[in-house]
C-alpha cells in the first residue's frame, strides 16, 4: 500500500519541483542541480522498482548516476571550461587519479561504479558554485530545502500510517518513509536537517527558529532509529551550539547558561530513559573501549568473544580490513587492493570510511582523503566568523564523526551533502568584490590560493 501512497507523492512533488522553478527563474546551473538532487531522492525513495537491474545488470538508478556524470561533464567542458581547468578541487581530482591507478592494477571493472561516484561529487560541487554565483546561496539553499522536504514528507506519512521496518541492529522499530535501509535514509534526514539550518541561517531567522530546525532533525533521526547518524547529529549540534555561544552577546549567553543549569536537574531522568535502550550501551561502551584499547591493538584472531561486540561488532569489522591490507605486497599497501574490491574479501562493508580507503585505496588514497577533508574543514574554519561558515563547519564535524562509524560516501546520498559543503567552504571563501564578477572569476588568479 505505501509503495502507492510513495508514488502519488512523487507524482505531485515533481509538479512542485516544476512550479518551484518556474516562479523563481532559475539559472540553467541550478535547474539541473535542483532536479538531479530531486530526482535521486525519488529514485532511492522507490527502490522497490529502481534498484532492479534493466540493463546489462545495472539498476535505474545506477543509470541514473552514470547519465549524470556524463551529461553534466559534457555541459561543464562545453559551457563551463574555465571553472573545469582551475584549481577547484585539485585534491579530488588526485584522488580520482588515485582510484584510476588502483583500480587499473587491480579491478578496473570493479572500480568504475567508485569513480563514477568521485566525478558526480566533483560535477556537483562546480555545478553549485556556479548556482551560487549566478542566483545567491538563499535561491540554491531554498532550492535544496524544496527537495529534501520531499524524503521528510514520506517519514511523516510512514508515521501517520504505522510504515515501519524492524531495525537491522536489534529488532526496533525504525520509520524510513519506505526507503530500503534506514542507514541510507538517516543521512538524507541528517542532510535535510542541514540544508534548511543553513537556509535558516543564510536567512538570518532567529535563534528560536534554528532551535527548532535542530528539534525537528533529532526527533526525525530518533524515530529513523539509526544510532550512528543519531551520534553524528549530536555531535553536529555540539559544534553548532559551542559555536552559537561564542558568537553571542553577553544576555544571550547569560539566558543559555540559565537554560542549562535549568535543564541539569532533568539529566537524571533522561538517563533513566535512556538507560532502557541500546543508545546508552552504545556510549557504555565507550569508557571501557577506553580502559581495554591497548590490549584490543592486537590481530582480530586474538579478540574474545566479548571484544568483537564493540560497537555493535564494528571494531572487529575495522580490524579485520587493517590486518588483511597490513599482511598485502607492498602494491597494495600503496594503492590498496583496488576500488569496490571489499566484497572479494569480506561479508560486511568496512562500517568506516577511512578503514575502507585504506583497504581499497591504500596509503596514498586514504592521505588523499584525509586532506580532502582537512582542506574543507580549514576552508570553513577560516570563515567561522559568518554565521553560514561556522553551521557549514559544525555540519562538517557531524559528518565526519558519521564516516568513522560508517561511510556516507558510500551512497549519492552522502556525496550530496559533502559537495554541498565543499561547495558553500570556497565561494564564502571568495571575497565580495569578486562574487559580483561573472563566475568565471572563481576560477581565475583569486581561487589560487584555495
Amino acid at each position: 500500500m505505501f509503495l502507492g501512497v510513495k508514488f502519488v507523492v512523487l507524482l505531485v512533488y515533481l509538479f512542485i519541483g516544476y512550479k518551484w522553478n518556474q516562479k523563481n527563474n532559475t539559472s540553467l546551473a541550478l535547474k539541473i542541480v535542483f532536479w538531479v538532487v530531486l530526482l535521486r531522492l525519488m529514485l532511492s525513495s522507490m527502490h522497490e522498482i529502481t534498484f532492479l537491474g534493466v540493463v546489462a545488470g545495472q539498476s535505474l538508478i545506477s543509470l541514473f548516476s552514470l547519465a549524470f556524470a556524463g551529461l553534466t561533464t559534457l555541459y561543464l567542458l562545453y559551457y563551463k571550461i574555465p571553472i573545469v581547468r582551475s584549481r577547484i578541487l585539485w585534491p579530488v581530482k588526485i584522488l580520482v587519479v588515485v582510484l584510476i591507478v588502483s583500480g587499473m592494477i587491480n579491478s578496473p571493472i570493479s572500480a568504475i561504479s567508485e569513480i563514477v561516484k568521485w566525478i558526480v561529487l566533483i560535477n556537483l560541487v562546480l555545478l553549485f558554485i556556479i548556482s551560487m554565483n549566478e542566483n545567491g546561496t538563499k535561491k540554491v539553499f531554498y532550492g535544496l530545502a524544496v527537495c529534501y522536504l520531499y524524503p521528510v514528507i514520506l517519514l511523516i506519512l510512514s508515521i501517520l500510517l504505522r510504515e515501519s521496518k524492524a531495525s537491522e541492529a536489534d529488532g526496533s522499530t525504525s520509520y524510513i518513509g519506505g526507503a530500503y535501509h534506514e542507514a541510507a535514509f538517516s543521512v538524507v534526514i541528517f542532510s535535510a536537517g542541514a540544508i534548511f539550518l543553513l537556509l535558516a541561517t543564510d536567512l538570518r531567522k532567529s535563534g528560536v527558529v534554528q532551535a527548532f530546525v535542530i528539534l525537528v532533525m533529532l526527533s526525525m533521526l530518533i524515530l529513523v532509529n539509526y544510532r550512528t547518524t543519531l551520534l553524528a547529529a549530536l555531535a553536529f549540534v555540539a559544534v553548532y551550539s559551542i559555536f552559537k555561544f561564542l558568537s553571542a552577546k553577553q544576555l544571550q549567553k547569560s539566558i543559555m547558561i540559565v537554560a542549562i543549569l535549568t535543564a541539569i536537574p532533568a539529566l537524571p531522568a533522561l538517563m533513566s530513559l535512556m538507560s532502557s535502550g541500546s543508545l546508552y550501551e552504545r556510549f557504555e561502551e565507550i569508557p571501557v573501549f577506553v580502559e581495554q584499547v591497548g590490549e584490543l591493538m592486537v590481530p582480530y584472531d586474538y579478540y574474545y568473544d566479548e571484544d568483537g561486540k564493540f560497537f555493535s561488532g564494528r571494531l572487529m569489522i575495522w580490524n579485520q580490513y587493517i590486518t588483511t591490507w597490513s599482511e598485502g605486497t607492498l602494491t597494495e599497501k600503496l594503492v590498496g587492493y583496488g576500488p569496490g574490491s571489499w566484497q572479494d574479501y569480506f561479508t560486511l562493508y568496512a562500517h568506516n570510511t577511512f578503514v575502507s580507503a585504506l583497504f581499497e585505496w591504500g596509503v596514498a588514497g586514504l592521505v588523499i582523503l584525509f586532506f580532502v577533508f582537512i582542506t574543507v574543514l580549514l576552508r570553513l574554519l577560516k570563515i567561522s566568523l559568518n554565521p553560514i561558515g561556522y553551521t557549514a563547519f559544525s555540519v562538517l564535524s557531524g559528518f565526519i564523526v558519521l564516516n568513522l562509524a560508517t561511510m556516507p560516501l558510500w551512497q549519492i546520498e552522502g556525496m550530496l551533502l559533502f559537495s554541498i559543503l565543499i561547495a558553500v567552504s570556497i565561494y564564502e571563501s571568495v571575497p565580495k568584490t569578486v562574487k559580483t564578477h561573472p563566475y568565471m572569476s572563481i576560477a581565475g588568479q583569486e581561487r589560487s590560493r584555495l
